[in-house]
């Protein structure tokens, strides 16, 4: 953590807390919410779940069914108002309890908006009337993935297109989204604290006058062959 410590900053591990019921809930409402074909992609991913579904009862009668009961949704805003008024009511995370009452915060930052780490800051913000804010960390966020089932103070947002899907697909107040671009990226821009690629090649034991390969790895479900593909690079 050193390379995070700094005069005014302190440092507190990411907590995870989710109940058996409030897990159940959220994947019958992210369910209903996909098979809506509010989105292609989230009907691309509906076809793939169920064309990689291990389990005959799942692939032929619970996600078809789900999928069925997604076309008598309502009003999709009252939808998206229902499972965020449960979300915070019925559901709190105590885990950042001790968090909060250590610093106090005057503004909950959250760098993305669908993570069970995130959403966990992000609620008790809101149930303690801290103001908060959230970005969207990819350009994809909004399309490709489910159920916003908390909705921050403020969005961030890359660009006009993604404002526009937050405000059609998930029902966020135009005037309650900013478009910054992607913060992650401004580093590349300011050139702060990139170190020169010999310094770097030293660092790690390599030499500078040779080429480097590096390798982006995914998570074990979206590239479940990745090793594979590590071994034959090698």
């Amino acid at each position: 953590l050193k390379e995070f410590g700094a005069q005014g900053v302190t440092v507190e591990p990411a907590r995870r807390e989710q109940g058996r019921w409030n897990r159940l809930f959220l994947r019958v409402a992210d369910s209903m919410y996909c098979r809506a074909r509010f989105s292609r992609t989230l009907d691309i991913n509906y076809e793939r779940s169920r064309r990689l579904s291990g389990s005959w009862w799942r692939r032929h009668v619970v996600l078809p069914f789900l999928k069925g009961i997604s076309y008598l949704l309502p009003c999709r805003r009252l939808f998206l108002r229902l499972v965020r008024w449960k979300n915070l009511a019925l559901c709190p995370d105590r885990v950042y309890n001790g968090v909060f009452d250590k610093h106090r915060p005057d503004l909950a930052v959250a760098t993305g908006i669908f993570a069970n780490d995130d959403t966990g800051v992000l609620k008790q913000a809101i149930r303690r009337g801290v103001p908060c804010m959230a970005m969207t960390p990819s350009w994809d966020n909004l399309t490709s993935r489910t159920i916003l089932a908390v909705r921050p103070a403020r969005l961030i947002v890359w660009n006009d297109i993604v404002r526009d899907q937050a405000v059609r697909l998930h029902a966020v107040p135009a005037r309650d989204i900013d478009v910054c671009g992607g913060p992650q990226f401004d580093m590349y821009f300011r050139r702060e604290g990139i170190v020169p690629r010999e310094d770097f090649l030293r660092k790690i034991g390599a030499a500078p006058a040779r080429k480097l390969l590096t390798y982006t790895t995914g998570s074990p479900f979206s590239m479940p062959d990745e090793p594979e593909v590590v071994e034959a690079l090698i």
